[in-house]
């Protein structure tokens, strides 16, 4: 996984140490929690800082890159990465500051790391929605994300195929 992804307008970074009073803050945020099936409400002490641990510096089989405006130092959220170990695939997954919700931001980063992990060779994708985040939903189809609506959350794939497709055309309607 690469450690640093450029986009137009944003820089996401591996998360470090430094990031953890801004992770505990945003994922403190109810509005946050609830979207993430993993992230207790309210976050207990010192669960920031045993995730940013638990990544291990961008070595281990996930990621977790820090969304930041280009030039800023502000912490937006995170597009993290699950790499499985019987197979290319990865997952992904991400959050985002409420202040920054709506504006495109998830979008931008979300197509960023996904633009780098098919580059990089990944054969397919996979993300899980839950039936009340229509914003995440939304995010994945626009990447070209196909849904499987029969599970909460919903699982949804991207095969690198239909990525080139997209992008050799983006007016191409979703297979």
């Amino acid at each position: 996984m690469r450690q640093t992804v450029e986009t137009p307008t944003l820089t996401l970074r591996a998360l470090t140490p430094d990031d953890a009073a801004a992770v505990a803050r945003i994922l403190g945020d109810a509005r946050v929690a609830k979207m993430l099936r993993v992230v207790p409400h309210p976050l207990p002490a010192g669960a920031a800082e045993r995730y940013i641990a638990r990544l291990g510096g961008g070595v281990a089989p996930e990621h977790a890159l820090a969304i930041r405006g280009k030039g800023e130092t502000a912490l937006r959220g995170v597009v993290s990465v699950k790499f499985f170990a019987d197979s290319d695939g990865a997952r992904i997954g991400f959050w985002l500051d409420p202040a920054w919700q709506g504006k495109g931001v998830m979008s931008e980063a979300a197509a960023g790391v996904a633009d780098a992990l098919f580059e990089d060779g990944a054969p397919w994708l996979a993300a899980e929605v839950h039936a009340g985040n229509p914003a995440a939903r939304r995010v994945l189809e626009k990447l070209g994300f196909a849904f499987d609506d029969t599970r909460d959350p919903a699982q949804a794939r991207l095969d690198a195929t239909h990525w080139r497709a997209r992008r050799l055309d983006p007016t191409r309607a979703k297979a």
